[in-house]
Parts: structure tokens; sequence; C-alpha cells
């Protein structure tokens, strides 16, 4: 890399081009001890975290913390705490986002079988229908599929 050549950024000209939060997540992914050379597309994820941290942080209610994100919280600073691996640290915030999304999903889908009875079938006959189109070049049987949504259907409606 060599100014000359074009391929380097001022510190300036990178905020400009990509803003200040998305620096910090690319930054923050990779270890303290490790060169980083810049790369595009883990730019564009860094933007996307960004992105992805924000829009559930604005869904964020008052409140005590649900029981399952303990052991995500513990595993975060844990990895502060050992040599500031911030990608681990990372990896455990994008995993308590997996987690919240999920829980959401599953609240607001209980929540609209309790109020409309044929939404969980419908929601169910939904997602079977995408499964065998994505499987459609795969070698998953649809059937197997199938199955497993049909699983997962009944368990939602017992709950």
């Amino acid at each position: 890399m060599a100014k000359s050549e074009g391929n380097i950024f001022l510190l300036h000209e990178a905020l400009a081009a990509f803003g200040r939060d998305a620096l910090i997540m690319y930054f923050s992914a990779g270890h303290y001890r490790q060169p980083v050379e810049f790369d595009p597309e883990r730019m564009d994820q860094a933007a996307a975290n960004v992105r992805r941290v924000r829009e559930v942080a604005r869904r964020l209610v008052p409140g005590p913390s649900p029981g399952w994100s303990a052991a995500l919280r513990d595993e975060f600073f844990t990895a502060l705490a050992q040599d500031f691996n911030t990608p681990r640290a990372l990896a455990a915030v994008f995993e308590w986002i997996g987690q919240a999304n999920r829980a959401e999903a599953l609240a607001i889908l209980q929540e609209a079988t309790k109020t409309e009875p044929r939404f969980a079938e419908r929601t169910y006959e939904l997602q079977v229908e995408r499964v065998k189109m994505w499987s459609r070049d795969a070698e998953i049987s649809p059937a197997a599929i199938e199955g497993t949504l049909k699983v997962l259907a009944d368990d939602l409606v017992d709950r």
C-alpha cells in the first residue's frame, strides 16, 4: 500500500465514506494484536452489522433481561476480559441479537395464534412453500422438510 498508488484512506476520508460506527465495527471485528488490511466486503459487512445492532436496540424496552441472555452477557464480558477479544465479544452480541429476534417472533406468533386460530396454520403453509422452493436444488427431501416444519408448527400451536 502506498499513497502514490491511491490505495490508502486517510481517517477523514474513511469517516466520510463509511461513517464512524461502521469503522468502529470494522476494527472491532479484528483482534487488536493482528494487522488489519482494508477489505471492501468486510467493510460492507461491518456497515450491515451496525444496522443490525441499531435495529435491535430500537426495539429494546425497559425491564429485566430475559433469562436466556445471562450466559451471552457473561460470554461478552469474559471475551473482553481475556485479552480484549473483541471478535469473540461481537460473536456473543450477534448471538444475543439472533436469540432476541427469535424470541420476539415467537411471542408475535403466539399472540397472533390466540387472536386468529387460522394464523398459525397459514403461516405453516407459507413456510412449507418457501422451504420447498429452497430445497428444489438441494438434496433434501421435501417430505423430510415438511415433516420437520409440521413438528415445529404443532409445537408452536401447543404453546
